[in-house]
């Protein structure tokens, strides 16, 4: 039972551990800018988007007497049609009759044969081929060099591309044309932020708001900026002035901004109220914002627990926050919000409630879901290098995988080990589909696996993943450098598996990263004693203890300690307030007292 106990505390980190910036993206992003949808949108283009094409001049009608006349309108008239049927295409994700439809219109004179590259540069854009965007961009501005439609969305397409620096002089051609350009003042801001020249940044921002101080479009990037420098001061300042004269969606969106940063300061209840009055604010997305409330929930319930759960008593008192996230996430889903993640969140909620049938099925439904949506949905003609294109499912298939430890777990506090053990065996198999696809993800998939090994006492298994499959990743490196949980993990791999050098190398580097985690300093302890270095071992159990006086195995640890160093007074200390803490290891200390310290003599 106890080690079941000590097993399930481990899995529950683990669970806690999806929440880390890692497991959501590679790149390190936090909690609240992903999930929240605070970060700031320049990546998708979703505040600014690439313009369609349209005929920009008007034919005099009064000229209609003249047969040259009749044509142009007649040509006018045929080339609006098919970019119509471009841009309408377009729009649906049809690119093939979208592509046809602009090609036609290549076929006419020059400035309508630069209307005809805008939308094939456009349609470009949405497959993520940049590159074949930037050549259709750039015949379009050949063909009519000073309209600056061409230039703005030459800049948005190196800016796709990641080119900040060449994203910068085509939007700067803009303002050579159109000097009070409002959106491409903003573009430039964002493009010096990703270039982290922030001082540029900063300055675009101010005159973006110059242009148009009323404009919640120019304030909420400015507050993004903030939010992105952790100045959640100024970013509330330039949002809030704005929430009450919003209507829906924007006075939702803001309320969300709002919501994501009270998170990054902590401050979950008012993340929460906000998130409520997005709800009421636009009821048609209501199950995006109950998901968004079980998210925060979730970081919560991460929060209250910084050093994990000791017992499966410590356990019991969290349910009802698990119950909460439940019930907003089902909220969620029955608003239609049936998005992947919905179902892999509400599994780990149940999961934490223990009701790992309900929380299979749940998360099953997420995984069928994310496959039928690979199946059926567009495919990206040209994307990115290491986009991940498969991370729902294996994001699912990981948070199955905890769940099946969860219970498996279980299965042995029942003496059910013939179960346990199967779920075990399913559990790394999940993992392993996950680990499968090639994905940023595979970061804690391939912790997870190792983490599993580690339960099941396949030792060098577990370390070779913590090792071989994470270290020598190149661009693991940064997003595992500041987890605690990964280096505590793979020092207990190293203890297992006698290597105390090493064992003892992570287990310090867990300490430098959080110093105030009681159950690293009994790990260490034990590392030390193993080298006999008994006085080191002391220090490291007594720290334990000041960290946490109800630990009762470090009370234990230092007990057997103090009773191999003779100091019978001490043990007997230890002894006395484990009488109140835990009864088997009172008398199991007790024993090895007598035995060293006989009553009788």
């Amino acid at each position: 039972m106890r080690t079941s106990s000590a097993k399930f505390a481990s899995i529950f980190m683990l669970m806690l551990l999806v929440l880390s910036p890692f497991a959501v993206n590679a790149s390190g992003q936090k909690l609240f800018e992903e999930l929240l949808n605070i970060r700031s949108e320049k990546k998708s283009n979703t505040r600014i988007k690439p313009t369609l094409p349209t005929t920009s001049k008007k034919i005099n009608s009064r000229s209609t007497n003249s047969s040259r006349a009749t044509s142009k309108i007649d040509r006018k008239v045929e080339v609006d049609r098919l970019l119509a049927i471009g841009n309408s295409a377009s729009l649906r994700g049809d690119f093939l009759n979208a592509e046809k439809a602009y090609r036609k219109v290549i076929n006419y004179g020059s400035k309508e044969a630069a209307l005809g590259y805008w939308g094939l540069g456009h349609i470009s854009n949405m497959q993520g081929c940049y590159d074949d965007a930037i050549g259709s961009f750039e015949n379009a501005r050949d063909l009519d060099s000073q309209n600056p439609e061409h230039h703005f969305n030459l800049g948005l397409s190196y800016f796709n591309k990641e080119d900040y620096e060449s994203s910068i002089l085509n939007f700067e051609k803009v303002l050579s044309l159109v000097p009070i350009a409002f959106n491409t003042t903003i573009k430039i801001a964002e493009a010096y932020e990703e270039l982290k020249d922030f001082e540029n940044a900063e300055t675009f921002f101010k005159k973006a708001i110059a242009l148009q101080p009323n404009s919640y479009i120019a304030n909420k990037a400015f507050s993004e900026f903030y939010f992105n420098r952790e100045n959640y001061e100024m970013a509330e300042r330039l949002i809030k002035p704005f929430v009450n004269s919003l209507v829906a969606p924007e006075k939702a969106n803001a309320y969300v901004s709002l919501a994501a940063i009270e998170g990054r300061k902590s401050n979950y209840k008012e993340s929460i109220n906000n998130l409520k009055k997005a709800i009421k604010a636009d009821r048609g997305a209501s199950g995006s914002y109950y998901f968004k409330i079980g998210v925060v929930f979730l970081a919560n319930s991460s929060k209250e627990l910084p050093n994990g759960i000791a017992s499966l008593e410590d356990y019991t008192t969290h349910l009802k926050v698990y119950k909460e996230i439940e019930t907003n996430l089902r909220a969620a889903i029955l608003r239609n919000y049936a998005e992947p993640d919905a179902y892999f969140f509400l599994g780990m909620s149940l999961s934490l409630q223990m009701k790992f049938v309900e929380a299979e099925k749940e998360i099953n439904n997420g995984i069928s879901i994310a496959n039928r949506r690979l199946k059926e949905g567009p495919q990206q003609k040209c994307p990115k290098k290491n986009e991940c294109v498969n991370c729902d499912i294996a994001f699912g298939k990981g948070v199955l995988g905890i769940n099946l430890m969860l219970s498996a777990v279980m299965l042995e506090n029942t003496e059910r080990q013939a179960d346990a053990n199967t779920n075990y065996a399913k559990a790394l198999q999940a993992f392993n589909d996950a680990a499968s696809y090639e994905t940023p993800i595979n970061v804690w998939i391939y912790y997870m696996i190792s983490s599993q090994h580690y339960m099941n006492g396949e030792y060098k298994k577990a370390i070779n993943y913590g090792e071989v499959k994470i270290l020598s990743q190149a661009a693991c490196k940064d997003c595992l450098a500041n987890n605690f949980d990964f280096y505590a993990s793979l020092g207990a791999s190293y203890f297992e598996n006698s290597q105390f050098a090493d064992a003892e190398k992570m287990l310090k580097k867990a300490i430098t990263i959080n110093p105030n985690v009681s159950r690293i300093h009994v790990s260490l302890g034990k590392v030390y004693e193993k080298q006999n270095l008994q006085e080191n071992a002391k220090k490291e159990y007594e720290m334990a203890i000041a960290l946490n006086s109800a630990n009762e195995f470090a009370r234990y640890k230092l007990g057997l300690l103090l009773t191999n160093l003779g100091d019978k007074n001490g043990a007997l200390e230890q002894y006395k307030a484990l009488e109140r803490l835990d009864a088997d290891y009172a008398k199991w200390l007790l024993e090895e007292i007598n035995k060293k310290f006989p009553p009788n003599k």
